[in-house]
């Protein structure tokens, strides 16, 4: 396997003229090869899937997450207004950080109850002392519902 950081630059070496970034396809693309005057706007369910089931949007999850708890450690109120103000450009309404803190503690609950040990392809990039896997695992979650989320993806 590839360090993190290697990871993520071969995701971008798909963009060139003539390769498509894998991610895209279902995002209805225009031809590479003839111009495209105009591009129909397309929402279809396979779209959502895409970006909550790719590789690339769990990875970008598990990298977000591990860089907020590098930073943020075990400041769950800290943790949740960062990854809010860099998802949307502003802060968690009250009721948003009551949710997200409500969130973010069932979800760990969840995880840790299981009897399975956690898959490391779930967990955050980096774990910081004091964080249990459970824990890291939730806020990955968390960035990935981020990531996926309406505001995030829509522009108005």
């Amino acid at each position: 396997p590839l360090p993190e950081d290697q990871n993520r630059r071969t995701i971008y070496t798909f963009a060139r003229r003539n390769l498509r970034l894998p991610i895209l396809a279902a995002f209805d693309p225009p031809d590479l090869i003839t111009s495209c005057a105009k591009r129909n706007c397309t929402i279809t369910a396979p779209q959502a899937l895409t970006m909550l089931n790719s590789e690339f949007t769990l990875g970008e999850a598990r990298w977000w997450s591990g860089r907020l708890l590098a930073e943020y450690g075990v400041d769950q109120t800290a943790l949740i207004r960062a990854a809010f103000q860099e998802a949307f450009h502003r802060q968690p309404s009250t009721h948003e950080l009551r949710e997200s803190r409500k969130f973010l503690n069932h979800q760990a609950q969840v995880i840790g109850e299981d009897e399975h040990e956690i898959d490391a392809d779930l967990l955050p990039s980096t774990i910081p002392h004091g964080i249990s896997p459970p824990q890291a695992a939730a806020i990955a979650d968390f960035c990935h519902a981020l990531l996926n989320a309406s505001e995030l993806t829509f522009v108005d």
